[in-house]
């Protein structure tokens, strides 16, 4: 009898030691727990704070309204943006704009930006300024859009269901949701502003050896046909989408600069395989690709400067958004 006391007595001392130390670990879980939403909380502060030109940011912080135009497009396209250029677009065509271009946006990227654009807000027209290195590879494409893109993304259910619609960019959703990229952003108190914009008033003086990396880094060797073909279906499930929302679609080619385009690949056969679409899909063309040759419009090997957005806007944007709107 006194063991068998002795016995249930040790076996009671040690339940209660680990219900202890369950309720210790419980305790630490509950206040982690707390701490992190508190960050999560302050992190979502910062965003409001500092989200500036980020597009998801600018798409959910605006209240639900119509525009004109939505630009889409990769790096060319954002010139347009910087600074007042897109006041002074507006203010010159008479049409309210929205510029989502991004940088290194191929047709993938670009499909989502819009989708999720027209999840708050409406348009008339969609400008879509093309450049064929987007057509050519997943780099641009499936793999554009990472971790950092969505650190000035304020939580938003509207943008999961985006993501997750998308098998491609189902990956970002636990670093988005979790909030662990805009904790962790090590840009928090900095503006969300393109690092191109601070150069945007320069004049570039050409060099042969950066004009040449940059278009190896834009175009693979020996590309797929394939994949230019898999990229021309998912152009006219964009174009479907547009249509759907009673939009209408145009695509532009903006300026570069001579000695940039005489060093790009593939670009007859682009011009081949792009033209039969767009005809096919009823989508106006407007080729300005070769309108300013001269260096003293760019302020890198093939993007605007200020000089140059502005004598595109005045010369011929103006009046093409005007003609269209």
């Amino acid at each position: 009898m006194v063991l068998e006391k002795v016995k249930d007595s040790e076996q009671a001392r040690e339940g209660a030691k680990g219900n202890s130390i369950l309720r210790q670990w419980g305790a630490f879980v509950l206040v982690g727990l707390v701490l992190y939403l508190c960050l999560y909380v302050w992190s979502e502060h910062l965003v409001e704070s500092y989200g500036e030109k980020n597009r998801f940011f600018m798409i959910n912080s605006m209240p639900s309204q119509h525009f004109d135009v939505v630009v889409l497009g990769a790096s060319h396209a954002m010139p347009l943006d910087f600074e007042d250029m897109n006041e002074r677009l507006e203010a010159a065509s008479g049409a309210k704009i929205m510029n989502l271009s991004t940088e290194g946006a191929g047709i993938l990227p670009n499909r989502l930006l819009l989708d999720y654009f027209l999840k708050r807000h409406s348009a008339s027209h969609v400008m879509m300024v093309v450049d064929s290195f987007a057509f050519y590879s997943p780099q641009w494409n499936e793999e554009r859009l990472d971790d950092a893109s969505l650190r000035r993304a304020p939580f938003d259910p509207a943008l999961i269901r985006t993501l997750w619609s998308y098998p491609w960019a189902r990956r970002l959703l636990p670093v988005y949701v979790s909030g662990f990229g805009k904790i962790n952003n090590p840009d928090r108190f900095a503006p969300d502003i393109p690092d191109a914009e601070r150069d945007f008033t320069r004049t570039y003086r050409p060099i042969a050896q950066i004009d040449r990396r940059r278009v190896q880094y834009l175009y693979p060797e020996n590309p797929d046909p394939g994949i230019l073909a898999h990229y021309g279906e998912e152009f006219r499930d964009l174009a479907r989408l547009v249509r759907q929302h009673g939009m209408e679609l145009v695509t532009v080619e903006l300026p570069t600069p001579e000695r940039y385009r005489e060093l790009l690949p593939y670009e007859a056969d682009f011009e081949q395989f792009l033209q039969p679409l767009l005809q096919e899909e009823g989508i106006e063309h407007y080729d300005l690709s070769e309108t300013l040759p001269e260096d003293d419009y760019y302020y890198d090997t093939d993007h605007l400067n200020r000089d140059g957005a502005l004598k595109v806007i005045d010369e011929h944007l103006a009046e093409l958004i005007s003609a269209i709107r």
